[in-house]
C-alpha cells in the first residue's frame, strides 16, 4: 500500500510535495512563453518561477478557505490552467478535475501528475485533466454534489455568455466559489466589484457569501 493511500496530506505537505514537479513545468512555460518570444499569454506563471512557490497567494487562500468548508464529492476548477489547485486537492485526498481549453496547459498538468505517480499512484485516480471548453466540458464530468471553482476564466466574453454560464453552473453544481473580479475580465475598482456581484445575484436570485480578498481578488461562495 502506498504512503499516499495510508495518509492524507495537509495543505502545506501537499504544496511541498508538488513543488518540484510543478516548478519544473512552470520553468518550461517561463522559458517558452516569456523568455523565447515574450508572449504575455502565460506571464502570470512568471512570478511563481521567480519566487519558487508553485501556488499564487490567491490560490493558497482559496485552498485554505476550502479546508474550512464541508467536503464536497469532487472539486472542478473551470479554466484551471495547468491544474495546480486540483492537483493539490488530490494530494489532500480529494477527487478533483482540472478543466481548461488549452491543450498545452493540460499537457503540463499531466506531466506534473506523471512525475508524482511513482510515489503517489492513487493520485491518477483522484485527479483528472480535461481539455474542453464550457459548456461542452460539463457533459464529460459528474457534477452531482461537486463544487465548482473559477479563479480566472480568461479573455473577456459577452454579457450573454456569462449569464448563460452562470445559469449552467447553478443548474449543475451544488456550490460554486469564484473571483468576482475576473468573471467579466479584469476589473479592479470597488464600483466594478459591486456591479458584478449584483449581476450574479440577479442571475442566481441569491446572495453569494464573501470568503476572502487578497490583492485585487475577491472570492465568494454560493450554494445552490
Amino acid at each position: 500500500m502506498s504512503e499516499f493511500t495510508q495518509r492524507i496530506m495537509t495543505l502545506d505537505e501537499a504544496i511541498e510535495t508538488m513543488r518540484g514537479p510543478a516548478l519544473s513545468e512552470i520553468g518550461q512555460i517561463h522559458h517558452q512563453f516569456v523568455l523565447d518570444n515574450g508572449s504575455r499569454s502565460d506571464r502570470f506563471y512568471e512570478g511563481r518561477w521567480i519566487s519558487g512557490d508553485p501556488l499564487a497567494l490567491y490560490e493558497q487562500k482559496l485552498l485554505q478557505a476550502i479546508e474550512k468548508l464541508p467536503p464536497a464529492k469532487s472539486y472542478h476548477e473551470i479554466g484551471g490552467g495547468i491544474g495546480l489547485v486540483p492537483i493539490t486537492l488530490g494530494l489532500m485526498g480529494h477527487k478533483a478535475v482540472n478543466i481548461d481549453s488549452a491543450q498545452v496547459r493540460i499537457a503540463h498538468g499531466e506531466n506534473i501528475l506523471s512525475a508524482l505517480a511513482n510515489d503517489y499512484p492513487d493520485l491518477s485516480h483522484r485527479v483528472q485533466m480535461l481539455c474542453a471548453s464550457v459548456p461542452q466540458a460539463f457533459a464529460e464530468v459528474d457534477t452531482k454534489d461537486a463544487l465548482a471553482i473559477s479563479t480566472n476564466l480568461g479573455a473577456p466574453r459577452s454579457e450573454e455568455f456569462f449569464k448563460s454560464f452562470l445559469r449552467t453552473v447553478q443548474d449543475l453544481y451544488a456550490e460554486y466559489i469564484f473571483d468576482v473580479c475576473l468573471l467579466w475580465g479584469i476589473h479592479r475598482t470597488e464600483r466594478d466589484w459591486q456591479d458584478h456581484l449584483e449581476k450574479v445575484s440577479t442571475v442566481w436570485k441569491t446572495e453569494p457569501e464573501f470568503l476572502f480578498d487578497v490583492g485585487a481578488a475577491r472570492y465568494y461562495r454560493v450554494r445552490f
